[in-house]
């Protein structure tokens, strides 16, 4: 009985979606309901290294008027992942990334992953003194 009123119940029908519009919730009842796509990566950087690859020259991020292409991306992070490396960074560390918003945070982020390690954004105005 209980599976039957859980199958008959749709999970959109919860009192916190009652104030949408009936639009939003049929966009929200069926979104995610596509195809199922596998993809050849597992990793994030996995992707970025793929796309550095095959079409370097392409804008892979823009911030306030400042583009990187996935190639330059692919470089500059990687330079930062060995700096992390040759600073003692492992696989399963933690970095911490004190950087504004930007290109140059997503750089940071990169390359603690490409190190093996996890990213731990933080707000730059805590920065320790350098």
């Amino acid at each position: 009985m209980h599976q039957q009123l859980i199958e008959r119940t749709p999970a959109w029908s919860t009192p916190l979606l009652d104030h949408l519009c009936d639009r939003d919730r049929h966009l929200f009842q069926h979104y995610g309901q596509g195809l199922t796509t596998t993809l050849p990566e597992t990793h994030i950087h996995h992707a970025v290294e793929r796309h550095a690859a095959t079409r370097p020259d392409t804008v892979a991020a823009e911030h306030l008027g400042d583009t990187i292409t996935y190639g330059e991306l692919d470089r500059q992070a990687n330079r930062l992942a060995a700096h992390l490396a040759d600073l003692g960074v492992r696989p399963g560390d933690n970095v911490a990334v004190f950087v504004r918003r930007g290109i140059p945070m997503l750089v940071a982020i990169l390359a603690a992953l490409k190190a093996g390690a996890a990213y731990v954004p933080q707000d730059v105005g805590l920065a320790p003194p350098t």
